[in-house]
């Protein structure tokens, strides 16, 4: 049988080296104990007894000392073990020469198979091969001491033939099963390090992870399975119909385990909701992926466990939804001035082959051109909602209240004056608004052209006020003498392509996104639009933002 090239652990040698001390000691103490019980009862001494029980003392005490010193300084390396074999073997040696009795020859020889089986498992096969010759010297020796005859010394040889026997097949046998017992530490290790890096693995994973039994029973979750179910226990061993309480779209009960038994190929799901206790629900998206056993005899499959990967998609569905909603409301929108144009333009398209007036191009020019001015101000509007959507252009700017004023002013005077609006700047303070100048310009421009479109007479007032006990911000307002805005109205004048059923808004353009678009620039900026209006007296429209004075 060849060596393996691998040694046992250092532990393990440790072990090897105390144990074989203790069995020394034991071996030796229980000599004593048999010889002293002997003289006493038959009354046999030799002159060899005081000397015999120093010398056993004395070594008993020596190694006891050693297995104490290696709990505190343990050998480091091979060549640390060798003095304290050293001492074993001496210790041995004594006790082959010196000792002589009835109990002699067993003993040794259960001590020298001890000795010599440590000896392979510790240094190898040469080792284990001198410490046998060792052993054929000292017994060869002690005949000679002892005076033994020729009879006796044949029946040695054959315990001492049967000892090296004995202590071989013991080296070699505890040696592969320490190199086994090595080996199935290594592979508990492995298998340990692997499981650790597959949880971290998995804990990294954003999605709840489930594998399951055929059956339903948990085995393996991520820590984004707690969250997702609600819990902070742990559950493994339970069915998923404990955990998963599915509904569908209208609101009825579904089954984990039975979508468990119904699935023989991956499959993604996004029409359940995950219930939990207090009535919540949330979107889930759910792929249920069967893991089969590729290895059954006959070609034949067989799954042995589920993997479910679930998430919340509550947020990304109601975007879904929104975006559809959106989609579907800008295509009505802009289906009717796509038609108005496209009708004026056929009509004079018409006109113009059959020599129609000259009068009638010019209305029907106005009306296409209306309907275009239209369409332009909804895509310039939809442009600024996407802008505010995507966060483009938001960097703070340090922008001069006076000069934002004055520029208003001089842009939006005109069209006031057109409708016999008088524009009026009210600035109660100067300084300077830290917010992107993109945001500031829109939500005032916005408000301005509101308040000029819907008010007949009177005046438009832009102003910027200061609120008591607050010096870091102000009030940025436009305030009309328009029509007003009614109670039930108020609630909805933020929400995207509404206009109000008043004929009075009614008589006048607008694409229902300007409101809109100022809401969702200021909670950009983490503001908030205020109104307050009353119907036959005029709106006020004001935002709060940082100044410095």
């Amino acid at each position: 049988m060849a060596r393996s090239s691998r040694s046992i652990d250092k532990q393990s040698a440790i072990s090897s080296l105390r144990w074989t001390g203790v069995a020394i000691i034991v071996m030796q103490f229980l000599y004593l104990i048999a010889a002293f019980v002997s003289s006493q009862t038959t009354g046999i001494q030799t002159q060899y007894n005081l000397h015999v029980l120093l010398i056993m003392l004395g070594t008993m005490a020596i190694l006891a000392l050693i297995n104490v010193l290696q709990f505190f300084i343990i050998p480091k390396g091979k060549n640390a073990y060798l003095p304290v074999m050293a001492v074993y073997y001496i210790s041995v040696i004594l006790f082959s020469v010196c000792v002589s009795n009835q109990y002699r020859d067993a003993v040794l020889a259960i001590l020298w198979i001890v000795l010599l089986a440590t000896t392979g498992i510790l240094f190898g096969r040469t080792s284990y091969l001198i410490g046998t010759v060792v052993m054929l010297l000292a017994t060869i020796f002690s005949p000679i001491v002892m005076n033994y005859d020729y009879i006796h010394a044949s029946a040695l040889a054959v315990t001492i033939i049967m000892t090296v026997y004995a202590s071989y097949l013991f080296y070699r046998y505890r040696e592969v099963g320490l190199i086994k017992m090595q080996d199935y530490e290594q592979l508990k290790s492995r298998t340990r390090k692997q499981a650790q890096r597959i949880q971290i693995l998995t804990n990294n994973i954003r999605d709840a992870l489930v594998s399951t039994s055929p059956t339903g029973e948990i085995q393996l979750y991520n820590s984004a399975t707690m969250g997702l179910l609600d819990t902070n226990q742990r559950i493994n061993g339970l069915g998923v119909d404990k955990l998963f309480k599915l509904i569908d779209e209208d609101g009825k009960g579904v089954k984990m385990s039975r979508l468990l038994r119904n699935t023989t190929r991956p499959v993604e799901r996004t029409d359940l909701r995950l219930k939990y206790k207090d009535g919540q629900c949330i979107n889930l998206r759910l792929n249920i992926i069967p893991v089969k056993n590729q290895y059954l005899s006959g070609g034949k499959t067989e799954i042995d466990n589920y993997i479910i990967m679930a998430a919340d998609i509550t947020k990304q569905k109601s975007l879904d939804d929104e975006r559809d909603e959106f989609i579907g409301v800008v295509s009505h929108e802009l289906r009717t001035p796509v038609a108005i144009a496209e009708g004026a333009l056929s009509n004079l398209q018409l006109l113009i082959e059959r020599g129609g007036d000259p009068k009638l191009f010019a209305s029907t020019l106005d009306s296409a051109h209306k309907q275009i001015l239209y369409l332009g101000q909804m895509v310039n509007d939809l442009s600024t909602l996407s802008r505010a959507q995507r966060g483009v252009n938001m960097d703070d700017d340090e922008i001069d209240i006076e000069e934002l004023m004055t520029s208003l002013y001089n842009k939006y005077n005109d069209d006031a004056n057109q409708r016999g609006l008088r524009l009026i700047v009210d600035l109660s303070l100067t300084g300077t608004v830290t917010v992107p100048s993109m945001v500031i310009e829109e939500i005032m421009q916005n408000l301005i052209t509101n308040a000029i479109k819907y008010t007949d007479s009177g005046s438009v007032t832009i102003g910027v006020s200061p609120i008591k006990d607050d010096p870091d911000h102000a009030k940025f307002y436009v305030k009309d003498t328009g029509i007003g805005i009614s109670k039930s109205d108020l609630e909805h004048v933020f929400q995207r392509f509404w206009r109000s059923e008043d004929y009075r808004t009614r008589q006048t353009n607008g694409t229902g996104l300007g409101l809109h678009v100022v809401d969702q620039l200021a909670n950009k900026i983490d503001s908030k639009v205020e109104v307050t209006s009353k119907v036959g007296v005029g709106s006020t429209f004001s935002i709060v933002l940082p100044i410095k004075n």
